[in-house]
């Protein structure tokens, strides 16, 4: 793990996080990934540079423990806390999901709506121009070449990153099983195509 500090800004590559799937009240995050630290918010991001996670820092933020997930699709789901013990007691589980679109709703709960909300994700758009200075001479190979790897996935490269997927599964998924929420949403589409496999002489 390498840490880089540059004014209020601080960048932490190659952290480990949990390596098994558990139940927690608490914000839990897997596997490798990067974090970048301002004053107002943390990103996480995989290794490819894609953010991944957006949670504000300052006081205005709706709550320390809820916070923003980009999937792969390029959509946000936000996570609310509500209250544990209700929120455990109706669904089994400690935060409640609020997708970025109105269908599919478990509740009339919008967090898109609200401005602070609003600015997270207008920040994490910004974040590869923001980082960009970073690419100067000066800074450490390592911190560089994950800046790098952020400023290759802007927002224009995303949205045709989630077009490509569009096109390889024949759309968008409209319809999430319930259970999707257990693995937070981090699911891979199966197209089942009914038909004889194609018999090859």
């Amino acid at each position: 793990m390498d840490s880089y500090r540059l004014n209020d800004l601080k960048i932490t590559i190659d952290k480990l996080g949990a390596n098994r799937y558990t139940k927690a009240s608490y914000p839990v995050r897997y596997g490798r990934f990067c974090e970048i630290k301002t004053p107002q918010y943390l990103f996480q991001c995989n290794l490819n540079g894609e953010i991944k996670t957006i949670r504000g820092l300052k006081s205005n933020w709706p709550h320390p423990s809820k916070w923003l997930k980009r999937t792969d699709a390029n959509g946000w789901v936000f996570y609310s806390v509500g209250r544990f013990l209700r929120l455990f007691s109706f669904l089994g589980e400690y935060y409640l999901p609020c997708l970025s679109y109105p269908s599919n709703s478990l509740c009339e709960y919008n967090p898109f709506g609200d401005f602070t909300v609003q600015k997270a994700l207008a920040a994490g758009s910004r974040l590869e121009a923001d980082l960009r200075p970073l690419l100067a001479n000066g800074v450490p190979v390592k911190i560089k070449d994950f800046v790098g790897r952020i400023w290759r996935h802007d927002p224009n490269t995303l949205r045709l990153k989630t077009e490509k997927l569009h096109q390889i599964i024949g759309g968008p998924v409209s319809v999430l099983p319930p259970d999707t929420r257990h693995v937070n949403y981090e699911v891979i589409p199966l197209m089942v195509a009914d038909g004889c496999p194609p018999v090859f002489i």
